[in-house]
């Protein structure tokens, strides 16, 4: 189940898309208030020799300062390997210096891309997973021209919160600009055009947890999203007091056990049910604890990684849904339904 593949020249895109350090800043902006400075001189109702020496004063602060902010660019770009994607014939690649050294996607696998953004759309990832691998890659905007250049790809995107962006890329500083996520974009519609949207999984157990397409595939399950189905989305926790082990000591001497909440998402599709589960990031305590539901049975559960919630909860909402009406009523087990 290969792809399409064609041939062309390698495309690199840069992976330093870093913010410019605030001291840069600071020495740009005064170079900028100089020469402003500087050219006001000649209007000013003073003698000539009173402006030069503040002229000449302005005009060198301003040379000092554009070479101060050149000298810290290149000491920054000096202090760091040069990061890029190489785009070739093969797939998509991870380059230090110009070498591959790592396969982000091959053309020649089926393979799969989620594209996820913030709300302020200022930051992305491409999510690509396979059989083989899954692999991130950020994405900064620091301009309005840079979101429009990667306008696509944001048309395509899942939105995420910061905190989910954070959490998947583990303080990762670089990425790749608007203009490189639109090339990127580009390549991938155009060499693979059946990847986008695509996911590839595992849960816990190491089963595979497949999106394709209109068929989302768990272990033994299929779901064909084609087709009506009931779901729903809900909040459970396991752990807490309550499963502390039985003890003559007082209950206020007990520790607590540690408590685990759990956002879940609960579908079936005729005599098919399944639960998709993951950790939800953050102190139970925060969550208050007041509407979580009683925990779906174990065999129904899927775990998969958070980052792909969203998207495969989108997937479940583009899906036509079975009415309510009639629906069993909501209970304590595994296929309790909001009615």
């Amino acid at each position: 189940m290969g792809e399409s593949r064609k041939e062309g020249k390698p495309i690199t895109l840069s992976l330093d898309a870093d913010p410019e350090p605030a001291v840069g800043k600071v020495w740009l902006l005064t170079a900028v208030l100089a020469l402003a400075g500087a050219a006001a001189m000649p209007f000013l109702p003073v003698e000539l020799p009173f402006r030069l020496v503040p002229f000449a004063g302005l005009v060198t602060l301003a040379v000092l300062a554009v070479r101060a902010h050149r000298t810290l660019a290149r000491r920054a770009r000096a202090g760091r390997r040069a990061f890029a994607l190489l785009v070739d014939a093969r797939g998509v690649w991870r380059s230090a210096d110009g070498t591959p050294d790592a396969c982000i996607a091959r053309w020649d696998e089926p393979f799969g891309v989620t594209v996820l953004a913030n709300q302020a759309q200022t930051r992305a990832l491409f999510a690509f997973s396979s059989a083989e691998r899954t692999r991130l890659v950020a994405v900064r905007i620091d301009s309005a021209q840079a979101a429009d250049a990667a306008r696509r790809c944001f048309d395509h995107a899942v939105p995420v919160t910061d905190a989910d962006l954070d959490d998947a890329l583990g303080g990762v500083a670089g990425g790749l600009s608007g203009k490189s996520a639109a090339v990127l974009f580009a390549e991938i519609e155009r060499r693979a055009p059946q990847a986008i949207g695509r996911i590839y999984l595992f849960d816990a157990a190491g089963a595979k947890v497949t999106l394709e397409g209109d068929k989302l595939r768990t272990r033994d399950k299929l779901i064909d999203l084609g087709d009506p189905l009931e779901w729903r989305s809900f909040i459970f926790h396991e752990g807490g007091q309550s499963l502390a082990p039985a003890s003559p000591a007082p209950p206020s001497s007990i520790p607590p056990a540690a408590v685990i909440l759990y956002q879940a998402m609960w579908a079936r599709q005729g005599p098919t049910e399944l639960v998709l589960v993951c950790p939800v990031p953050g102190e139970a305590s925060s969550w208050g604890m007041r509407s979580t539901d009683a925990p779906p049975a174990r065999e129904l559960r899927v775990a998969v990684d958070r980052l792909f919630m969203l998207p495969l909860r989108k997937a479940l909402e583009g899906a036509p849904r079975i009415s309510r009406a009639g629906a069993p009523p909501r209970k304590s087990g595994s296929h309790a339904i909001r009615t």
